[in-house]
């Protein structure tokens, strides 16, 4: 009885293992098999419609690669924090392919949650890098195909506002011509003093301005402190914008830190420092756009 008993006590083990991976290989299929069940259920198999939102019929597939990319890490703890965002990511894009939520909201919201789940995967202590490569291509393929989604001539022609027609305003009078008055005198031009070169702050000073940022938990303060440096009159050097680029989290947030400060950089020929602390090239290209590159 004791070996028997030993025996199913290691099944079971194995069971809880590896029920995680089951559990998200098979979650996204009943999920869209519900989906069918509900859409098409007036109409017989033999004449099915096309699919009115094959992009997002798309975006769930490879979602659900993710999820199995996901579940095959090491870093357990990380599976478990990504998981949630996925599932959540999971129920609205449902939700959208069921006409319970706007298409541009749902895009919006996965897109959000994608880069919620990159700033997890970074920070991930996978032992398998090839793991969290796998992870990081396919968080790609997803913001670009999302990314796409959104700027779609559909959704853009609905987000184009509608204005009412100006009013029609009767012709202003004539007055009569103003008298002409005997030019005044010209006096000799001041002369030009060139400019003095802005100068970065000091080692020191942005040490301590760098310590404050990292004592900051929201994004919101981080951004506010920025403001605050360059309402000061302080400027910086591109290496200086940088390292307060790293103390967010997010590359949403780093772009607004870095575009508040580009106008006080002294060595704009050094942008290419910026770039390359973002991710995702929808963020390096937002930064260009913001800053005017």
């Amino acid at each position: 009885m004791g070996g028997l008993d030993s025996d199913l006590q290691g099944t079971n083990m194995k069971r809880s293992r590896y029920g995680y991976r089951v559990a998200t290989g098979l979650s996204l299929s009943c999920w869209l098999a519900a989906a069918g069940l509900v859409v098409g259920a007036s109409e017989p198999p033999a004449a099915a419609r096309p699919l009115r939102q094959p992009g997002v019929h798309a975006i769930l597939q490879d979602l659900a690669e993710l999820e199995s990319y996901n579940a095959e890490r090491d870093d357990q703890n990380t599976a478990g924090l990504i998981a949630q965002p996925l599932a959540a990511t999971r129920g609205t894009l449902l939700r959208v392919l069921g006409g319970a939520q706007p298409l541009g909201d749902g895009l919006q919201a996965t897109l959000a949650n994608l880069r919620v789940i990159a700033g997890y995967n970074r920070r991930s202590q996978d032992r398998d890098p090839e793991v969290r490569q796998r992870i990081g291509a396919s968080l790609d393929r997803l913001q670009r195909r999302t990314e796409q989604g959104l700027a779609s001539p559909e959704l853009a022609a609905a987000a184009q506002p509608q204005y009412a027609p100006q009013p029609q305003y009767a012709p202003q009078p004539q007055y009569a011509p103003q008298p002409q008055y005997a030019p005044q005198p010209q006096y000799a031009p001041q002369p030009q003093y060139a400019p003095q070169p802005p100068v970065p702050m000091t080692k020191a000073a942005f040490a301590e301005l760098l310590k404050e940022l990292q004592r900051r938990s929201f994004s919101d303060e981080k951004l506010n402190l920025a403001r605050d440096a360059v309402t000061g009159g302080a400027y910086f050097t591109c290496e200086q914008v940088g390292q307060m680029m790293r103390t967010a989290s997010f590359g949403d947030d780093q772009v607004k830190i870095a575009a508040t400060l580009y106008p006080r950089i002294v060595d704009p020929q050094n942008f290419i420092q910026l770039t390359s602390i973002l991710t995702f090239e929808s963020d390096r290209q937002k930064l260009r756009q913001l800053v005017g590159r």
